[in-house]
């Protein structure tokens, strides 16, 4: 039981980003953190990732 709850807390400490798919426009599409592709679930269409690290706040 402690493992199924625990499961959330893992997939939110790896990380990752929602994404748009450019060919069919469904919005419902995440890709994990450090991947350099992703698929989009309804059109399959192979989508490259670039990753874009922002820079730190220099107060």
């Amino acid at each position: 039981m402690l493992i199924i709850f625990s499961l959330p807390f893992f997939a939110v400490a790896k990380g990752g980003a929602k994404y748009t798919c450019p060919n069919c426009g469904y919005k419902h599409n995440g890709v994990a953190s450090g991947s350099v592709n992703a698929t989009c679930r309804r059109c399959k269409q192979n989508i490259a990732v670039d990753w874009i690290d922002h820079p730190d706040k220099i107060e």
